[in-house]
């Protein structure tokens, strides 16, 4: 399933950019080696999927919708969300393109280019007892030779997005306002009817 959601990306200047975006393209910039590596704007990525009707007027300030929200702030260094898509910081992808899927490609060459800038602090598959992982050291660094005889099937890259901060706010009524606090404290201007608006819409009855 997918749909939407909202993404702030603050630079480094405090130029503030807030778009309605597609949940796989947040799952794809959040993991990109811009983001996760050299820390430049991914806002090329907006532009190029969704051109300038995905700018929203922030006049107002900013506010969740669809999902949630995403916030990426190189001028405090984090990278932030509340949503119910995607845990962000990870990406859950293949090591190569199997035949059974498409359009994999790009999202692939991104793991790739985040193993060999050393990004990729931990690969896991399976869950609970049976889940089996290989860490990053220094004596045995993750390569993608590694990957590839550890699993060609469904895996889980952690990443090291350092010096972004990844923090991932409950979906509640304390976990929007948790994350309204964040950003009022890092200097952001919220919307505070649409934010009321769009937590009680998602909680009323619950």
């Amino acid at each position: 399933m997918g749909g939407s959601v909202n993404f702030v990306f603050r630079d480094s200047g405090g130029t503030v950019n807030f778009r309605e975006i597609y949940t796989r393209g947040m799952y794809f910039i959040q993991a990109s080696p811009e983001v996760v590596h050299h820390h430049t704007s991914p806002m090329h990525y907006c532009d190029e999927w969704y051109g300038k009707e995905s700018i929203l007027d922030q006049k107002d300030g900013i506010s969740p919708g669809g999902y949630g929200l995403l916030v990426i702030d190189y001028m405090k260094n984090e990278m932030y969300t509340i949503q119910g898509y995607c845990h962000i910081g990870e990406v859950l992808t293949y090591i190569k393109s199997p035949a059974h899927h498409c359009g994999l490609d790009d999202e692939i060459a991104n793991v790739h280019c985040l193993i060999k800038a050393g990004r990729v602090k931990e690969v896991s598959k399976g869950y609970g007892e049976s889940k089996k992982k290989i860490r990053n050291t220094k004596k045995n660094p993750i390569t993608i030779e590694a990957v590839e005889n550890f699993s060609l099937e469904l895996i889980n890259f952690s990443l090291d997005t350092s010096p972004l901060k990844v923090k991932q706010f409950q979906e509640s009524r304390q976990g929007y306002s948790a994350l309204k606090k964040r950003m009022v404290a890092a200097g952001f201007k919220i919307d505070e009817a649409n934010w009321t608006g769009f937590v009680k819409d998602q909680f009323d009855g619950y």
